[in-house]
């Protein structure tokens, strides 16, 4: 595992596939993530990660939208006002069950 000034560097791919690799932190504390890191996990510019330091290591984890997350699990669900009346409507004419 490379160490870095008492830091241990690990990056473990989604797909049970372990990649390992010694990468360089720059001036501006940047680190390039190497090609195949990138092409395995779909990185493009722009994305955002997730970094989460435990212990003596550091875990940088792709960050999802959580409004993206939701439109995945609502799909075509959609919530706007003339819905919301329909359902309170509902609501009070079945108030009495």
């Amino acid at each position: 595992m490379p160490q870095f000034r008492g830091l241990n560097l690990i990056m473990w791919v989604h797909n049970f596939r372990e990649m390992s690799y010694v990468v360089l932190v720059d001036s501006k504390g940047r680190v390039t993530l190497p090609r195949d890191v990138r092409r395995s996990l779909g990185v493009k510019p722009g994305d955002r990660f997730r970094i989460t330091v435990v212990g003596s290591r550091i875990v940088l984890e792709k960050a999802e939208d959580p409004f993206e997350v939701l439109n995945r699990i609502l799909k075509d669900v959609r919530f706007d006002r003339k819905a919301r009346e329909k359902a309170e409507e509902e609501r009070r004419r079945f108030q009495w069950l």
